[in-house]
């Protein structure tokens, strides 16, 4: 009872509005994390999110349970900050693997926004680093974005076998490219045959 009375507490504490409070009794007692609660709703407010009683609503256990990276990769690398953006990374937030950031900063640089980055939002979780701490395939990205290949956003969302093989990219690229087959659509279509390369 005394990480409800503490979690409770630390919800009003940051505005989140009464009536939603009594929420927390609909969560198994036992896996309240207070503290992880307060250090969350200390890194929302700190980004700017105004609202904090729509992301509890929204949210709900994931405000203690989704480590703090997670929250920060969220808020300071993608750039969400609001309730409705927050949701659309929701994957992210409950994510266990190590995603890039390198490549989140790349598909900016390429001109994805907060929709393209939850377009990309499958292929930044299918190329994360696991345990192995495999490398992460930037240069890939940059490569099928360039010419003469230059994949848009979108189509490179669908580029997980690309960019989740360690086989050489380059190569397989150039090949395409010498027999006619360069284009972004054509890039996309062959991609079945590489994993088989």
């Amino acid at each position: 009872m005394r990480r409800a009375r503490a979690t409770i507490r630390c919800l009003l504490a940051y505005g989140v509005e009464r009536r939603l409070v009594t929420a927390v009794f609909q969560y198994a007692l036992r896996g309240l994390a207070p503290d992880q609660l307060a250090t969350n709703l200390s890194l929302l407010r700190a980004a700017g999110v105004a609202d904090l009683s729509t992301v509890f609503s929204r949210f709900g256990d994931q405000l203690w349970r989704a480590p703090t990276a997670n929250w920060q990769f969220v808020l300071d690398t993608v750039g969400a900050r609001c309730a409705e953006d927050i949701g659309r990374f929701k994957p992210l937030l409950e994510s266990h693997r190590d995603v890039s950031a390198d490549l989140v900063r790349g598909l900016r640089a390429l001109g994805a926004g907060l929709d393209g980055l939850a377009v990309c939002q499958s292929l930044l979780l299918a190329v994360a680093r696991g345990r192995d701490g495999a490398p992460q395939p930037f240069d890939e990205l940059m490569l099928l974005a360039s010419p003469p290949h230059s994949l848009g956003i979108e189509q490179i969302a669908q580029c997980t076998t690309y960019l989740g093989s360690k086989r050489d990219l380059a190569a397989f690229l150039e090949v395409l490219a010498d027999h006619g087959y360069g284009g972004a659509e054509a890039v996309l279509a062959f991609q079945v045959c590489y994993s088989s390369v």
